[in-house]
C-alpha cells in the first residue's frame, strides 16, 4: 500500500489514494492494539484489536517489522493527510511496541544455542515478537536464518532500524503555510521556511514522562508563517501560550498558530498525563482460529466467529505510554488487580519504584488496600526469560 500511494502520487488517479486510505482505516479499526502493533497470530492480520485479550493467544504476537511497517504507513499517511491521528498512531507504536523491542540488555536466546550449537552467541538488536497478555517477550526470531559464517540474524534485525529513522522525520513535517511539530523530543531541529528563511525549533522537554514542552522559535530573520502544534487525542485538557498568551489547545487537534514570528518566541504546552484506565472493547462474538490454509505460497488463518467469551481485563496509559506489570517488581503479573478511579475516571496513582532501567514506575493502589506497580511497557520483560514475564493487560480482580 506504500507503493500504491507512491503511484498515486506519481500518477494522480484519486482511486489509489482511496483505497490507501480505507486500508489504512480498516486496519486501525480492526488490528492495531493498545500498544500500537498487530497480530497475535504471528505476524498476520487476525482481528487483533478484538483478540488482544483473549487467553488462547498464547504463541507469538505483536511482531517488530509488523510494528515498523505499520510506523511507515502512518507516517506516508501524516504527509499525505496532514490529520493528527496518524501522528498519535505513529507515536503510540514508537514509544511501546517499538522501544519495547530493543533489546537494551544485549540478552541471546538460550534456545537458540540448543539449536544451532555451532552458531556464534551474539545478541541481535530488535526482539522479534512481545507478549500483550503475561507472557514471556522474544519466544521466537523471526525469519530466522543461520549463514555461512556461524552468525544469525532475523528479519526485525533488518527492519528495525528503520523505525528510529523515521522518528527525526516524523517530528517537525511540512504544511501548505508553514510547518508542523508532530513529535515532543528534546533537541534542535533546523529547517527552511517555503519563504526561504531558515528556521531552527530549540525544544526542552522530559516527555513523554513529563508533562510539559518548551519550544524556542529561532528564524533567521523576523518572519510570518503558521507553525501548527499536535494536540494528543490522549490530552483533554492541554494549555498551550506563545509568550505568555494563550491559545485554544483541543484534544486531536493542531493549534495553528500564524503570526509575526521573531527570535526567541517561546511555545509552552502543558499536556494532561492522567493515567486512563483501558477496557477491551466490547463485542457481540468472540473470534477464534480455527486452522490455517495456504493461500498464494503463504499461510493465513482462518478466523470463525463463536459467542462471546467474556474477560475481565483492564490497561494502564499515561499519556502515550502504556503500563505493564513484570516478575521483576515482585508481583506475579498473572495475579488478578485492581485500581482506584477518581472523581473523572482516572486512575490513583504515586510514585513507584523498579529494579531495573525504567523511564517510568507508578504505584497503583486498589479499592481493597492492595497495591500494584507498574512501569513503562517499553522497559518490561527485557531478560526475555521468565524472571521477567510481562503484560500490559492485567486481570481485574473487581
Amino acid at each position: 500500500f506504500e507503493g500504491l500511494l507512491e503511484y498515486y502520487r506519481a500518477a494522480g488517479d484519486e482511486t489509489h489514494k482511496t483505497a490507501v486510505l480505507n486500508f489504512a482505516n480498516l486496519a486501525a479499526e480492526n488490528e492495531i492494539t493498545v500498544i500500537g502493533s498487530a497480530g497475535c497470530t504471528h505476524e498476520l492480520f487476525d482481528h487483533a484489536r478484538r483478540r488482544q485479550t483473549d487467553p488462547r493467544c498464547t504463541d507469538v504476537m505483536q511482531e517488530t517489522c509488523v510494528t515498523v511497517t505499520w510506523m511507515k504507513l502512518c507516517l506516508q499517511l501524516l504527509c499525505l493527510t496532514g490529520e493528527p491521528a496518524w501522528a498519535d498512531r505513529f507515536e503510540q507504536a514508537y514509544y511501546n511496541a517499538y522501544l519495547g523491542a530493543l533489546n537494551t540488555e544485549d540478552r541471546t536466546d538460550g534456545w537458540l544455542r540448543d539449536r544451532w550449537p555451532e552458531a556464534v552467541p551474539e545478541a541481535l538488536p530488535f526482539i522479534s515478537y512481545a507478549p500483550l497478555l503475561p507472557d514471556v517477550r522474544g519466544k521466537r526470531v523471526g525469519g530466522l536464518c543461520l549463514m555461512a559464517d556461524r552468525h544469525y540474524y532475523g528479519c526485525c534485525a533488518a527492519i528495525g532500524g528503520a523505525g528510529a529513522g523515521m522518528v527525526h522525520k516524523a517530528a517537525v513535517t511540512y504544511t501548505r503555510t508553514g510547518i508542523a511539530v508532530n513529535l515532543f523530543l528534546p533537541g534542535k531541529v533546523r529547517v527552511t521556511l517555503p519563504c526561504g528563511t531558515p528556521l531552527a525549533l530549540q525544544t526542552e522537554t522530559a516527555y513523554p514522562v513529563g508533562d510539559t514542552v518548551k519550544i524556542t522559535v529561532l528564524p533567521e530573520k523576523p518572519a510570518r508563517f503558521a507553525l501548527s502544534v499536535r494536540v494528543p487525542a490522549w490530552s483533554g485538557h492541554t494549555s498551550l501560550t506563545v509568550n505568555g498568551e494563550a491559545f485554544p489547545a483541543n484534544a486531536g487537534t493542531y493549534t495553528e498558530i500564524t503570526r509575526d514570528w521573531a527570535p526567541g518566541d517561546v511555545i509552552e504546552i502543558k499536556l494532561d498525563l492522567r493515567v486512563r484506565v483501558l477496557r477491551p472493547e466490547a463485542w457481540e462474538t468472540d473470534l477464534i482460529v480455527a486452522d490455517y490454509v495456504w493461500r498464494h505460497n503463504y499461510m493465513v488463518p482462518r478466523v470463525i466467529a463463536a459467542p462471546k467469551n467474556v474477560q475481565g481485563y483492564f490497561a494502564l496509559r499515561r499519556g502515550p505510554l502504556v503500563l505493564a506489570r513484570d516478575k521483576r517488581l515482585g508481583e506475579d503479573p498473572r495475579s488478578p488487580v485492581s485500581v482506584t478511579a477518581n472523581g473523572d475516571g482516572c486512575a490513583v496513582c504515586a510514585p513507584g519504584q523498579a529494579p531495573f532501567p525504567h523511564m517510568l514506575a507508578l504505584r497503583f493502589p486498589g479499592p481493597d488496600g492492595a497495591a500494584f506497580t507498574a512501569v513503562d511497557y517499553a522497559s518490561a520483560g527485557k531478560t526475555m526469560e521468565e524472571d521477567s514475564l510481562c503484560g500490559c493487560w492485567f486481570t481485574d480482580k473487581c
